[in-house]
């Protein structure tokens, strides 16, 4: 396995302590006192048609939703990235209880040891607050109550043809031979390629949401996988203009 594929789902680290008695009730009692996550930084894409903003919640917005309920119950939250002997990278986030009990979830992740500091520290930081969310079970309010209320508005008046047609567009391209290249690996400007991207992401969201969107950000994992880290923020930031949150870690091809 390439060392920056992400690894796969299963740890081979240790999960929790034998006991879990004291923690358990202890997390319960701090998640009925956890704080909404909300979506209190802006960020500006560049795009071909101009500047484009979003919201979104950065580790910090995560951190101080939960950190007081739980150090009131006497939880501590850890977190560090690890690699296995197989060069499988995790990023590792305990809780640990003042008795000594612990609880410890692991999200595969690229490696940070061949990106340059601003490349590895964007990862770090990724992992962590996906890594917090998952063992948590922590979701995303968006502080602009109308301005969500009208875009959701806006999908449901959307007519009814286009959305069949992105459908069937969506369905034929899951349904194409995988020995048959998709148009990403025709002699085109990477500008027009990314362009690609954006509008397969638009097209899949209007069809089905979120999980169709994922599924189109998929099939291009092996032409994102080969751009430079750069390229690939600017791809991501397409993802997060369209469904208003992070990708997924794209799933590499595999070349055998």
């Amino acid at each position: 396995m390439a060392e920056d594929t992400p690894a796969p789902a299963l740890s081979p680290f240790p999960r929790q302590s034998d006991a879990q008695h004291l923690l358990l009730p202890a997390l319960f009692a701090a998640k009925a006192k956890f704080r909404p996550v909300t979506k209190r930084n802006i960020a500006i894409v560049q795009e071909a048609e101009g500047q484009r903003s979003y919201n979104y919640a950065d580790l910090a917005a995560y951190i101080d939703a939960v950190s007081e309920a739980l150090l009131e119950q006497d939880i501590l939250i850890e977190q560090e990235p690890r690699t296995t002997p197989g060069g499988r990278h995790f990023m590792c986030t305990t809780l640990l209880h003042v008795s000594g009990q612990w609880k410890a979830s692991y999200l595969p992740m690229y490696s940070v040891t061949d990106a340059n500091p601003h490349v590895a520290g964007s990862r770090l930081t990724y992992a962590r607050r996906h890594g917090l969310a998952l063992m948590l079970g922590l979701s995303v309010r968006d502080d602009d109550d109308d301005g969500a209320t009208a875009s959701a508005l806006a999908r449901e008046e959307q007519p009814q043809r286009a959305r069949r047609q992105a459908a069937q567009q969506q369905k034929a391209a899951e349904e194409a031979p995988a020995a048959s290249p998709p148009a990403l690996r025709e002699p085109q400007g990477i500008n027009e390629q990314i362009a690609r991207i954006k509008e397969d992401l638009k097209a899949a969201f209007a069809a089905g949401g979120r999980d169709a969107a994922d599924i189109a950000w998929q099939k291009h994992a092996r032409f994102i996988l080969a751009q430079s880290d750069d390229l690939q923020e600017i791809i991501k930031d397409g993802y997060h203009a369209v469904v208003n949150d992070d990708p997924p870690v794209p799933e590499a091809l595999d070349a055998s």
